[in-house]
């Protein structure tokens, strides 16, 4: 039966092998997997030189209170980006061994954190934005 819903699907399972990737292979996958993120990053780093730019005739305070909120602004992409890289690698590990209630669970999971850390942040930077600028 299993067989035959298989066949109808019209989708094979990827076959698993332990064979070793070629170096070619393996630096095209990698680079696949992670051009969204260099370009991520390059644009958060594009973002602080244009916001430098466009405050430089205003001032060396100016600057300086751009370069400050740039590194609050890093400080807290690089703390929820640590969680969202956690909970993507366990429901990654979950999916690979086929257990989809698993990998449901950490998912919910990491909305739910994602949730709980976003929130006071926001609060955070909302009340606290004058004084950490200033």
């Amino acid at each position: 039966m299993e067989e035959q819903l298989n066949m109808h699907s019209g989708a094979e399972s990827p076959k698993m092998t332990s064979e070793p990737l070629a170096p070619s292979a393996l630096r095209r996958r990698v680079f696949g997997l992670a051009w969204p993120v260099i370009g991520e990053n390059f644009l958060e780093t594009l973002l602080g030189i244009v916001d430098t730019l466009l405050v430089a005739g205003l001032g060396a305070v100016a600057i300086a209170g751009v370069g400050t909120g740039l590194q609050v602004m890093f400080f807290l992409i690089s703390a929820l980006s640590a969680l969202a890289i956690g909970s993507s690698v366990l429901v990654a590990q979950a999916v690979g061994a086929r257990d989809l209630t698993q990998a449901g669970r950490l998912g919910r999971q990491s909305l739910i954190w994602s949730a709980l850390f976003s929130i006071p942040l926001a609060l955070g930077g909302l009340f606290l934005s004058r004084p950490i600028i200033s």
